[in-house]
């Protein structure tokens, strides 16, 4: 079995959708029945600029040259599927006309392009490229991938399809090389991500600037990301003359962990996920989590591992929280590590995926 898969990047600045295909990708490469290929574009800082694994290919490319370089590579290698992680990119719109070209299975992962809150962005160039591209590549689809119930149902809403796949991110264990601070002058409350406006991050600010003036002489809040330069310059402006809230650039693989171990909560005041990867990341580093109902993490609740609410409760609920024992905390992100184990393990996921795989091309 040969496989492509098609994103627009890797850049580790896009988030959540570079890391969890590239993990996806090794972990599946472990079976040496299939050969697989990445094509997307350059960029300054990919998760993977190369692979040593001996049936895993990466191909970069730029926007000017993709569609020749795909022909080149479905001609030389007939690929069997190609998967295509993304939407509203020209690297899905040449993969989507090669369809036309080569016969081969064609799945889409919209990777939350096609949530409610996504969809009013750009709605009317989202609403065009949509109308045209039912018209002309619908059939050609042969599955969709979501990764939550949620974004099933966002995509069966807009496609009417009901050959979706429903399979979320998988994770490997965190293995902890260092221990948790007990003496830390403060905690910490954390938010790693994209600083983006659908992250929610001006509410955070604004929430927690009206906290009990107690809270902060215990807590600060770390915001941790790399995003456009006019955003953060807004963000900047919004923190100004709050000390106890630290804005600090991007850090990734064991530093981002470490961060994440080191916390004693984590928020994600989204608009809007279809997944949430550092949600998972979090739990498994035992951190406790705050995030939003336009996320699909109900079940933060249910195992007492989190906080699941309206984003119009942000403030009232940071102020329950912060005023907890340290032991409560340390018990939720405990329960949040298991549950993650149990229920998003990698190689799990990945048998999963290879079992769908085979069943679409017999």
């Amino acid at each position: 079995m040969r496989i492509l898969y098609i994103i627009s990047s890797i850049d580790k600045n896009c988030g959540g959708p570079s890391f969890s295909l590239i993990n996806f990708i090794e972990e599946l490469s472990s079976n040496n029945n299939i050969e697989i290929h990445l094509l997307c574009n350059k960029s300054s800082n990919p998760v993977l600029s190369s692979s040593d694994i001996n049936n895993f290919f990466i191909h970069f490319t730029n926007n000017y040259y993709f569609f020749f370089k795909l022909i080149l590579l479905q001609k030389k290698n007939k690929f069997n599927l190609i998967h295509v992680h993304g939407l509203y990119n020209l690297s899905t719109l040449y993969a989507a006309l090669s369809t036309y070209i080569f016969n081969f299975k064609f799945i889409i992962s919209p990777r939350g392009a096609l949530q409610p809150w996504a969809l009013t962005q750009k709605k009317f160039q989202k609403l065009f490229f949509l109308f045209f591209f039912k018209i002309f590549f619908g059939k050609k689809i042969t599955y969709f991938h979501s990764t939550s119930q949620s974004e099933y149902e966002s995509i069966y809403k807009v496609f009417k399809k009901n050959r979706i796949i429903l399979i979320p991110n998988g994770f490997n264990n965190i293995k902890f090389n260092y221990s948790y601070s007990y003496n830390k002058p403060k905690n910490i409350a954390l938010f790693l991500s994209r600083i983006h406006k659908s992250k929610g991050i001006e509410d955070l600010i604004i929430s927690w600037k009206k906290l009990n003036p107690q809270h902060k002489l215990k807590w600060d809040l770390y915001i941790v990301g790399d995003g456009n330069s006019d955003y953060l310059t807004k963000i900047k402006q919004l923190i100004k003359n709050d000390i106890s809230i630290k804005l600090f650039n991007g850090v990734y693989d064991e530093s981002k962990f470490k961060l994440m171990y080191e916390a004693d909560l984590f928020i994600l005041p989204s608009y809007s996920e279809n997944f949430g990867n550092v949600v998972a990341e979090s739990l498994l580093c035992c951190t406790p989590v705050l995030t939003t109902n336009n996320t699909p993490w109900n079940i933060l609740e249910t195992y007492d591992c989190g906080w699941y609410i309206d984003l119009s409760n942000l403030y009232t609920t940071l102020n329950y929280i912060l005023s907890l024992d340290n032991i409560i905390l340390s018990n939720y992100g405990k329960n949040g590590r298991n549950y993650i184990i149990e229920n998003y393990n990698l190689k799990h996921i990945t048998q999963k995926f290879n079992q769908i795989y085979l069943n679409i091309l017999n």
